[in-house]
């Protein structure tokens, strides 16, 4: 038996209900689940014999955070400024993405962004990879050595992009049947039907994927989705028999409570009855809608609307891989539009949000029989942080202060099924 002891540990059941234990610990069993977490104190009483690590008074435990949209081939060029999404996709996002055709390139490649991820303190990513099957294939095994979850697939499209990503569509779709065919049974990292988006989808691209996705119906299927006006404009010129942009998905028989739809920051009320029917998910980038100008996602017509949202850094458009970072450019993009959401919501779309979004039941949230998922972040040498959270009279305003102010040199140490993927010492 190993035990955690942290200042305190946070973690949510729902966007309403936070659970905090001051000066709490989090033991993990023979079966790397969570065998408690609550009060050291009892902590002590029940598993006297366990190996004890005391993580320090300024220390802070929560569950693992969940990325539901990210980019991995982008880390090579986070913080690309000056252009609107299309552009910026021509002049910096396909020039990094096509680097990645080269082996070499993408095996380092692929360890600086699963190095990245765990210490961030991210232990669940839905990863969009390159077009190119054997750059994906060695990503997942580089995140498998890391020991992260992940759901992983080559980014299929046929049109509108540099010749060296696109091929054609029956060829990438027979690829992604052999990932599938050979990853599916992985317990951690999990093979995932990518769509860029449609105006790089053919008609018969759109029919295949369709076709793959009946059969592997329950894996994650991940697409973008009415990001900006322009794109939504171009999707109307190429298909116009569709009723609106989420309908080219549905009518394709792409959307079930398996799909994750970047973005949706204009999507029409039709759009969002058809998200609700099929159970989707539509992921929220904050900070990628601000770096790019895109616009401000409402998070509260969505959620009225019964669909269901988690959060995504989308690295390179986003400017940082960690969730909290994340967490404070939602509250800011809903702040100036009169939404003001709780630090217990924030958490909740990091984490059991996110692990909810991807089918995951036994993570996501600290208790008895779940998977030991989960990070630790050190204020010590921090004294405004820290100050912050010693002073703090309640704990819904700690665990703000935590949010806003933590960043990702803070993470101390990262855990999957309770082994470490990250210490930072």
């Amino acid at each position: 038996m190993i035990a955690h002891r942290a200042r305190w540990i946070f973690s949510c059941q729902s966007a309403t209900k936070l659970d905090v234990w001051e000066d709490g610990c989090l033991v993990i069993g023979k079966d790397s689940r969570i065998a408690f977490v609550g009060p050291t104190s009892q902590g002590h009483k029940k598993y006297p014999k366990a190996q004890w690590t005391d993580h320090g008074k300024s220390s802070v435990l929560m569950p693992g955070f969940v990325d539901c949209h990210v980019h991995g081939p982008q880390i090579d060029m986070v913080g690309s400024a000056g252009q609107t999404l299309l552009r910026w996709l021509k002049e910096f996002a396909y020039p990094a993405e096509l680097k990645y055709q080269n082996a070499a390139h993408a095996n380092k490649g692929w360890k600086k962004f699963a190095c990245a991820l765990a210490s961030s303190g991210t232990t669940h990513a839905a990863v969009y990879s390159t077009s190119s099957l054997e750059a994906t294939e060695s990503l997942m095994a580089e995140l498998d050595r890391w020991g992260l979850r992940a759901h992983v697939g080559p980014v299929l499209m046929d049109r509108h992009a540099p010749r060296p990503l696109i091929g054609p569509a029956s060829r990438q779709i027979s690829g992604l049947q052999q990932l599938i065919k050979k990853w599916k049974q992985h317990p951690r990292i999990k093979p995932s039907i990518v769509l860029r988006f449609v105006p790089t989808s053919t008609k018969t691209l759109l029919e295949l994927t369709s076709k793959i996705r009946q059969k592997y119906s329950d894996l994650i299927f991940q697409s973008h989705l009415a990001e900006t006006q322009e794109e939504i404009k171009w999707v109307k010129k190429l298909y116009p028999k569709h009723r609106n942009y989420t309908a080219v998905y549905s009518d394709h028989e792409l959307l079930n409570d398996r799909s994750l739809l970047g973005h949706g920051i204009y999507l029409e009320r039709d759009e969002l009855k058809l998200l609700k029917k099929f159970r989707s998910s539509v992921i929220h980038c904050p900070s990628s809608n601000l770096f790019l100008g895109s616009g401000l996602f409402s998070l509260k017509k969505v959620r009225e609307s019964g669909v269901a949202v988690a959060l995504g850094s989308d690295v390179g458009a986003g400017t940082s891989l960690f969730m909290p970072s994340v967490a404070r450019s939602a509250y800011e993009v809903q702040a100036l539009q009169g939404h003001f959401l709780s630090s217990a919501e924030l958490l909740w779309l990091i984490t059991g949000a996110g692990s909810k979004a991807l089918g995951q039941k036994d993570s996501g949230t600290l208790a008895r029989g779940m998977a030991a998922d989960f990070v630790v972040l050190d204020g010590a040498y921090d004294p405004v942080l820290s100050d912050r959270m010693a002073n703090a009279k309640k704990h819904e305003d700690r665990l703000a202060a935590i949010l806003m102010l933590s960043h990702q040199s803070h993470v101390k140490l990262t855990c999957v099924d309770g082994k470490s993927v990250y210490r930072r010492d």
